[in-house]
């Protein structure tokens, strides 16, 4: 074997090495960024469930609120108050954290992956 034939064949060996990495090392990015995505994703989620909770404990608080028993207690008065600044707190905290997103309609497709749209900005 000539120098030239050897230097080839260790450029070549060298070139593949480094393209095989880099398709490794694309393959694990852009699972972390799936992963991220869905943590992302479940944490809107998650507020949003919150929040609904919460609504709903808001709604049985102010029911009991309006019954002729209750009617004008401060304690309850107090409660409805607290609770929906809770939600407000949710609400806050999904724009802070989470300006452009805005989950608008869950979709899933035939890997059953989840996805969701952007907000356009006005």
């Amino acid at each position: 074997m000539t120098i030239l034939s050897i230097l080839l064949s260790v450029t070549s060996f060298l070139l593949f090495s480094i393209i095989i990495f880099l398709i490794w090392y694309i393959k694990e990015a852009l699972s972390q960024i799936r992963a991220s995505e869905q943590y992302t994703f479940d944490l809107i989620s998650g507020i949003e469930e919150l929040k609904e909770v919460m609504e709903t404990y808001i709604k049985h608080v102010d029911g009991v609120h309006e019954m002729e028993m209750f009617y004008g207690d401060e304690t309850l008065r107090d409660l409805i108050r607290h609770g929906k600044a809770l939600i407000e707190t949710f609400e806050d905290y999904k724009v802070d954290y989470f300006p452009i997103l805005e989950m608008k309609e869950i979709m899933y497709d035939d890997d059953e992956k989840y996805s969701y749209r952007i907000q356009e900005e006005n």
